[in-house]
Formats: C-alpha cells, sequence, structure tokens
C-alpha cells in the first residue's frame, strides 16, 4: 500500500507487515489444507480420480473471469437450474469480455420507422411517451421451453439492451414467460455465432461444451410485483478513509443497463460532494457483480498503488459525499411496475423502494415513484437535486478523511472443514473474510479448478455478515454451475489480487522495509508536501506516493 510519505501511515503498514509475515504463512497453510481437504474429500466420495497419490491438480494459467461458466460466460441471470422464477422476469448475461453487439442484438428500433434501425445497438428510443428497444438475434439465441430446444417454438418477440461496456446483454420477453396454471421450464441457448468485439468467436470449440453455451431455469406461476430494496450498504460509518469503495447490495437481481457504467453515462446512479458550489457528480465507474444484486462505485482519481501493485483510487479526502439512486417513474400510481429507462429498476422492472436515507424511511413493500413534482428531462433524468433526494429514492451520506485504509484483509475460516465427509457432487466451497470486501475483485480471482486444467462451472455469491462481537465481514461462496464431474480431482483456488473495500491486497505481498532513519515525511494541511523528501524504502525522494516493495 503506498502510504504518500505519512509518517503514521508507514508505521502503521509496517506493523502489519510484520504481523503479515506470520500471517502469511498461516494463510498459505490454510489454503494448502484446505486443496488437500477438497480433494481428499471427493476421492471420500467418489470424485477424485488417478491413483490416489494426492498429486496437485493442473494450475490453469490466464484470466480468471473467462470460463466461470463457459468459455467466457461470466455469469448469468436466472441461475442454472433456478426454480421459482416470476414470470415476468428479464435474462441478463455477462461475458468475460466486450462482445460483438450484431451477433446478439437487432437494431429495430427507428421510433419513426418501426422495425428500421436508427444506428445505435442496444438502445431504447423514445417515440411519444413510451420507449421502444432493439430486439434479440435469434439466430444466435435461442430461448425455448425445455425439452424443445430443437424445433422450438422460440421466444422471439424480446426486447434487447446492453450496458457500456458491451460485456452485459439484458433480454426482456415482452409477454409473460410460463402459464399461470403450471410451472415450466426454459432453456437458454447461446450459439457458435456469438463474435467477441474483435471479430473472433465467443465458443472457439477445441473443447467438448466449448462451442456453445446453455441452461435453463424454471419459472413459476405467478408475477413478480414486489419493488426490490437496498439489503446492505458500505460505508456504514462516517467518516472513512477516502480509499474505502462504496458497495450497494440489493434483494434481488437488478436491471444493470441502469446500474452499471461509466459515471457520466449512468444517470441513474450517482456520486457526488456535497458543500461545494456547483456540485459535479465524482468521476468513476459503477461495477455489478453477485448475481445482479450488488453495485460497486470505483472512483477515477488515482492516489497510490497496494502491495500487489494495483492502482488504488480515492474518493476526495475531508469531504462529505453522497450516493444516489433514482427510483423510477411508475405506470400506474397503485402498482411498482415502472415506465421503461426512467430509473432503477429489478429484473422484472419494479421501481426502485429506497426508503431515503440509508433506507431509514422503510421497507413498504410498494415503490412510490420519485418525490412529487419530478418530472424526466430529455434524457431521463429525474430533475432533482442532490440536496432534495426525496424519500423513495435511497440515499447515503458521508464524510472521507485523508487518511488511507492500511489493513489488509484475512481469512477468518472456510468450509468444508478437514473433519468434513461425504460431500455431494453439488458441495459449494465458502470463505469468511475479515472484513469487506471488494466483490468485482472476487468474482475476478476465485475460481475452481479440475486436475486436467479445466474451469469447472460455477457461480461466485458474497454476503455481508454482522454479529455483535464483530465487524462486518465477507462470506464468499463458490457454487458449481452443475454437478461436479465424478472421477476428478478438483480444489478452490483464491488468488492474491482480492481486495478488500480500502483496495488492499488479501495475500501481502513479499515486502522488505528497512528501518530508516535518515529520511521523514513531511504532511503540510493533509497534502505531502511535493518539495520535501517523502520516505520510500529507506531513501529520502521527492515524491507524493511510495510503493512498498
Amino acid at each position: 500500500m503506498t502510504a504518500g510519505g505519512n509518517d503514521e501511515q508507514i508505521g502503521k503498514a509496517k506493523q502489519w507487515l510484520k504481523n503479515g509475515v506470520i500471517g502469511l504463512a498461516i494463510i498459505l497453510s490454510a489454503f494448502a489444507i484446505v486443496q488437500f481437504v477438497l480433494s481428499k474429500l471427493a476421492g471420500g466420495t467418489g470424485l477424485a480420480g488417478g491413483d490416489g497419490s494426492g498429486r496437485p491438480p493442473v494450475v490453469v494459467q490466464g484470466r480468471l473471469n473467462g470460463g466461470a461458466l463457459g468459455s467466457i460466460i461470466e455469469d448469468h441471470y436466472p441461475e442454472h437450474r433456478a426454480k421459482d422464477i416470476p414470470r415476468n422476469t428479464k435474462i441478463f448475461v455477462t461475458f468475460a469480455e466486450s462482445m460483438d453487439p450484431s451477433t446478439l442484438v437487432l437494431d429495430t428500433n427507428n421510433p419513426d420507422v418501426p422495425g428500421n434501425p436508427n444506428g445505435v445497438m442496444g438502445d431504447c428510443a423514445q417515440r411519444g411517451e413510451t420507449y421502444i428497444c432493439d430486439t434479440l438475434n435469434d439466430d444466435n439465441i435461442k430461448i425455448s421451453i425445455r425439452g424443445q430446444e430443437e424445433a422450438g417454438p422460440f421466444v422471439t418477440d424480446v426486447e434487447t439492451t446492453m450496458t457500456q461496456d458491451r460485456r452485459t446483454f439484458v433480454f426482456k420477453p415482452r409477454a409473460p414467460l410460463g402459464s399461470s396454471l403450471e410451472d415450466v421450464s426454459y432453456t437458454v441457448f447461446l450459439g457458435s455465432g456469438l463474435k467477441r468485439a474483435d471479430g473472433s468467436p465467443a465458443f472457439p470449440g477445441g473443447r467438448i461444451g466449448e462451442d456453445s453455451y446453455e441452461w435453463y431455469f424454471t419459472v413459476g406461476t405467478f408475477l413478480d410485483l414486489s419493488p426490490p430494496f437496498v439489503e446492505s450498504f458500505a460505508p456504514g460509518r462516517s467518516p472513512v478513509q477516502k480509499n474505502r469503495l462504496i458497495q450497494i447490495t440489493f434483494n434481488e437481481a437488478m436491471d444493470p443497463a441502469f446500474i452499471s457504467g461509466p459515471s457520466d453515462k449512468t444517470p441513474f446512479s450517482r456520486v457526488d460532494q456535497r458543500g461545494v458550489a456547483a456540485p459535479e457528480p465524482i468521476a468513476g465507474r459503477f461495477e455489478v457483480s453477485n448475481g445482479y444484486r450488488t453495485v460497486t462505485f470505483v472512483p477515477s482519481e488515482a492516489c497510490g498503488e497496494n502491495t500487489c501493485g494495483q492502482t488504488i483510487f480515492c474518493l476526495p479526502g475531508d469531504a462529505d459525499v453522497q450516493v444516489l439512486y433514482f427510483t423510477a417513474f411508475l405506470k400506474d400510481p397503485q402498482l411498482s411496475e415502472a415506465v421503461p429507462g426512467s430509473g432503477v429498476v429489478d429484473a422484472a422492472d419494479n421501481a426502485l423502494d429506497g426508503g431515503g436515507d440509508r433506507g431509514s424511511g422503510g421497507v413498504k413493500g410498494k415503490a412510490e415513484g420519485p418525490p412529487e413534482g419530478s418530472v424526466r428531462n430529455p434524457d431521463r433524468t429525474p430533475s432533482i437535486s442532490p440536496a432534495d433526494p426525496g424519500v423513495d429514492n435511497f440515499f447515503l451520506r458521508f464524510r472521507t478523511t485523508n487518511e488511507m485504509d492500511l489493513t489488509p484483509p484475512m481469512v477468518r475460516r472456510f468450509a468444508p472443514e478437514a473433519s468434513t465427509e461425504d460431500l455431494d457432487r453439488s458441495s459449494s466451497s465458502s470463505v469468511h473474510f475479515s472484513e469487506e470486501m471488494y466483490y468485482p475483485s472476487l468474482v475476478q480471482y476465485s475460481r475452481i479448478v479440475a486436475e486436467d486444467g479445466a474451469l469447472i462451472p460455477y457461480v461466485r455469491r458474497m454476503t455481508l455478515l454482522d454479529s455483535a462481537a464483530l465487524e462486518p465481514y465477507t462470506e464468499l461462496v463458490l457454487k458449481p454451475g452443475d454437478e461436479l464431474p465424478a472421477d476428478t480431482i478438483f480444489n478452490s483456488r483464491l488468488q492474491s489480487d482480492i481486495q478488500d473495500l480500502g483496495q488492499n491486497c488479501f495475500f501481502p505481498s513479499v515486502v522488505n522495509y528497512p528501518v530508516a532513519t535518515q529520511c521523514r515525511s513531511v504532511s503540510e494541511g493533509g497534502q505531502i508536501s511535493r518539495d520535501r523528501a517523502s520516505c520510500c524504502n529507506g531513501s529520502a525522494e521527492d515524491a507524493v506516493t511510495c510503493t512498498f516493495e
């Protein structure tokens, strides 16, 4: 972690790294045990193959998030084999990299000539008081009742939008799926015609199951008419160090098209600095993870590096900050169904039941829409000022300091434990970290690996836990997307690039801190003076930041 030459921060970092030498040995031993136990337990339940020698599995090189649910699929909603999904659900798919949108979307939403293109892929265009969206490319994506995958009929009347980075695509069937009389299962098939942004095939083939991807889920007999609400948020205290990220978790999957992307292109999510003339949104990006339930805001201002060499980003120091999520306008004041494209909504287009300040207004079970008198601007944003956020929006206010959070995360416990026996083929692995974690890093740098080097299809789900005796801490669950293959050695892997909300690395790097009495850091008004020497690994340097190595 960079300390910016601040004596107090350097001292704290040194103390943590002294403890980290012991802690690293314990953690490495612990994860060696986990890997050994998982293999042994697999052997005890018919999952392990080979000669029983306990040889280590092959480590997969390359991007860790690629292949979590296929060769390029990072996540989707509903989950594979999910049950009791509402009939009016949307379908989300997130890829590990940017895609060629023309292979997933048809540009058909010209407001003047319906069915013709308007030149923008994956958007919704206004026609009078309504919005019409692009549609599904059903040559490459097939949605059908399970058992009818070959000949159909297929669900083709599907609105399609996407996120700014062209990685997440949202499919909304215009008519409810299924039946009001019985449960119905659907298969979603992603075919070989899908292409990455560079024009290469999304599914290059070469291994079984890598020339396409499909999953199924089951819808119930009901519609989702209940609004979403905020389940947890961080920071939950004030003040906080300026390198702490903002993380909001909802109670259910949210439409990622309206809550993710660069801050200047995400009209329904805002982070502002309060108490300044003409406040502007703080530059950064909103990242969606955790089954489309969690949004993390990462500011754009770089302020140092952590011990893994990753850039750290900071909010303005010594500042009042407000986080604001805009609820949507309602089609009918008696219902929670939102006007399309007018605010934050869930996977069934229900408007946010925000509860106002930290949700303190309470969850009412019904969305009330934006504050009275709000109107939609031409760019679809509500005409509401950050100083008057309203009751059914959600907002969070806190103060930052000029200090940095230097405390690295640790593992408290993991499962299955060494004494666990008789694991079934759908067993999950779980890890409890010592504090609030940066969820997208858990998504990118955790995995399950088979002995032949193949990544086991799985999802990662995170929960913020709390108790009277402990600070809030994070549980990570690695949940196989399907039954684990028989006669295969497998294990869970966590990489050092995993970060907490202070952007501190999970594993401490090998660090040398020479005792240096000859150099002193100078702090003036909370900022490091550029014309005075700061201390970097025992050397006096005219530097604002110093990376400890």
